[in-house]
């Protein structure tokens, strides 16, 4: 029994062509990428170590004979409670305290100005509406990039050793992220000032000198840039075209006959009345 081939409309054999092209293609790159092949291979490798590593405790706890050594190192900070609340709720919670206390200094602002014409209604509490929604998912979205940021900034300071070394490294205390901060410039020098003073509190007194390095390094900034503003209209400035100063000819004494032969008579007479 003969099957018949199915005669397909140039359109559309065209449109299949194209569509099995792109595939090939597809498939072409992504055999071609590195990148994708190394990654599902790091990714193999991790979860067999895992697996590995289970086994091996599990070993252990059933023979109850060997000890195992703690080379697991998760984070170079110490390790703290799990959060009861959220990112987002407490963020809200203190951009709207910062915004009643901004509030509440501006119309103390306003009521100190205008005492003379208030009649009792500066007693009056106003009511501060709350940040809206919108307002506190950017302020989420700025926070946690910020927090991001930091933390790299801490993971960029533990050196790159083998696993089984990790733990011989100590673990960063608040005067070392501190100290990590004020160098790297990444949060402004009064918000450093004001988190020492408050966990010197609880901690005790820091022993760091990296915020008052921080404001030298500030005070040579600001010398400099003062010093080199003065200069900076002058380097706007077109140039200024003078001509080049042109040399002065020598005056060559120039003697006719007549004087030289008036010298030469002169000197005949003075011979001769010798």
């Amino acid at each position: 029994m003969t099957h018949k081939r199915v005669l397909v409309p140039a359109a559309l054999h065209a449109e299949l062509t194209e569509y099995t092209n792109l595939i090939r293609v597809l498939r072409t790159s992504r055999t071609l990428d590195l990148t994708s092949h190394l990654l599902e291979h790091a990714a193999q490798q991790r979860q067999e170590e895992d697996n590995d590593e289970r086994e091996d405790a599990g070993k252990g706890k059933g023979s109850g004979g060997g000890r195992t050594r703690d080379t697991w190192t998760p984070w170079p900070l110490l390790d703290f409670p799990v959060p009861e609340w959220r990112f987002d709720e407490e963020m809200k919670v203190l951009g709207d305290t910062v915004l009643r206390q901004i509030t509440h200094r501006d119309v103390q602002a306003n009521s100190q100005v205008d005492a003379d014409n208030d009649d009792g209604e500066g007693e009056e509490d106003t009511e501060l509406n709350p940040l809206s929604p919108q307002s506190t998912r950017l302020l989420v979205e700025h926070l946690a990039s910020f927090l991001v940021r930091i933390l790299n900034l801490m993971a960029d300071q533990r050196p790159s050793t083998a696993g089984s070394m990790q733990n011989r490294l100590w673990a960063m205390n608040w005067q070392d992220v501190m100290s990590t901060l004020a160098v790297h410039g990444a949060v402004d020098q009064g918000v450093l000032t004001r988190a020492e003073k408050r966990l010197a509190r609880i901690y005790g007194a820091s022993d760091s000198r990296a915020i008052e390095r921080m404001r030298v390094a500030a005070a040579a900034r600001s010398k400099f840039e003062g010093a080199i503003s003065r200069h900076d209209d002058v380097m706007l400035q077109p140039p200024i075209h003078r001509p080049p100063k042109r040399r002065k000819k020598k005056e060559r004494r120039v003697v006719s006959k007549a004087t030289i032969n008036s010298d030469t008579d002169d000197d005949d007479d003075d011979e001769a009345l010798v």
